[in-house]
């Protein structure tokens, strides 16, 4: 269960950490502010650095030092091709690319970005497609049947 809400309070750094730099803050402010929040809701030290589309945070918790890395992130793009964040921490790692804007299928017009998870307690790979609205969909290959899910904002 603790992994479960570290997990969670990771996702929702991650969230906070791309809503600032999507907001085109200037950096030192966007640094400060999420050291800040980061320490604030984890009670545990962190360490933020931003340089232009990248950015990497350190943040210390219970279980371990969890590194999170952000590369190609553009506040003039939604759906930047190659633009990608990965984790790692003691227990595992988690990487999202942004694969780009689908040409042709089912999904086309939509972001692509693959997601894929390899920490103790799950392995997984995972597809988002979503439109500028923040609608779409999530698709797992779990034993080779395909699961999809339908968000919308």
């Amino acid at each position: 269960m603790r992994d479960e809400v570290d997990n969670m309070k990771i996702i929702a750094i991650l969230a906070i950490m791309m809503a600032i730099m999507l907001a085109g803050c200037a950096e030192k402010v966007a640094e400060e502010h999420m050291e800040a929040q980061i320490e604030a809701e984890t009670g545990h030290d962190a360490e933020v650095e931003i340089d232009g589309e990248d950015a990497k945070m350190t943040l210390e918790t219970d279980e371990g030092v969890v590194q999170i890395e952000t590369k190609g992130v553009d506040s003039d793009e939604w759906c930047k091709e190659g633009a990608e964040w990965k984790m790692t921490a003691e227990q595992g790692q988690a990487e999202m690319v942004i694969v780009g804007i689908e040409s042709s299928g089912e999904y086309k017009g939509m972001c692509h970005v693959t997601y894929d998870i390899d920490i103790a307690e799950a392995q997984g790979e995972m597809d988002f497609y979503f439109d500028q609205e923040g609608n779409g969909y999530q698709v797992m290959n779990i034993n080779g049947q395909e699961i999809k899910t339908e968000f919308k904002q």
